[in-house]
């Protein structure tokens, strides 16, 4: 899912342009590590504990990288809260262009306080797929919600938005470049999982997240992420 980077943007056009260029019929999926310029800035901004390039100047969740392989790296991350949202269906695009909707429209006002929120990154899908090839999954879209808010998060005006007050936790990552369509979405996936079930290490198979880093617009230097969720201790 790609976002945007101010709350100043109507949604009269907004949600049409965030689904054309989801819709985009060009791919560029390989991995972030293979592109040297960008390794290295997020190298340098981690080792100055900074937060990483790809999040833009905006806020995003904080985490340490406790290793890094070739295919994937571990990250452990704070306590975080995060404004979330379900769609069951069986079309991730349908999923994320309702969840988007619900979620900006909770910080562009439709809350309790009637705050305006700034954009945050990533926004993250957390996706649990169906039991068989026709049965609906399940897509739980999330906007990180700011440092400012963290303490005093507004409550969503809507049933269908909720807070989540997310523990610690710890997440495999692989990252790669370009827009990301849903087929490219299950192969990155895929490969995550051969990676890890190939290194023999714990995690749960049974969802996995898809995180997108960018603005609609942005055409050079996209990020996108796939996380599965470590289970050792």
């Amino acid at each position: 899912m790609s976002m945007l980077s101010g709350n100043s943007i109507k949604m009269n056009w907004l949600v049409p342009l965030a689904l054309m260029l989801l819709s985009n019929s060009y791919v560029l999926a390989r991995p972030a590590s293979s592109i040297p310029e960008l390794s290295e800035l997020s190298l340098a901004s981690e080792g100055e504990n900074k937060a990483p390039w790809f999040c833009h100047g905006i806020d995003c969740p904080r985490y340490t990288i406790i290793d890094k392989k070739d295919e994937y790296e571990l990250r452990a991350y704070d306590a975080t809260k995060w404004a979330s949202t379900t769609i069951t269906g069986t079309q991730l695009q349908q999923a994320e262009s309702m969840g988007f909707r619900r979620l900006f429209s909770y910080i562009s006002g439709a809350n309790e306080k009637k705050a305006n929120i700034p954009m945050t990154a990533p926004v993250k899908n957390l996706i649990t797929p169906g039991a068989g090839p026709f049965c609906g999954s399940n897509f739980t879209i999330s906007f990180f919600v700011p440092f400012e808010f963290q303490e005093a998060t507004p409550t969503p005006s809507s049933p269908d938005v909720q807070i989540v007050s997310k523990d610690p936790f710890k997440v495999y990552v692989r990252s790669f470049a370009g827009f990301a369509q849903e087929g490219t979405i299950v192969q990155e996936a895929a490969a995550l999982a051969k990676a890890l079930e190939d290194a023999s290490v714990q995690y749960d198979a049974d969802t996995y997240v898809y995180a997108g880093y960018d603005a609609p617009f942005r055409v050079v230097n996209r990020h996108n992420e796939i996380w599965f969720f470590s289970t050792f201790a």
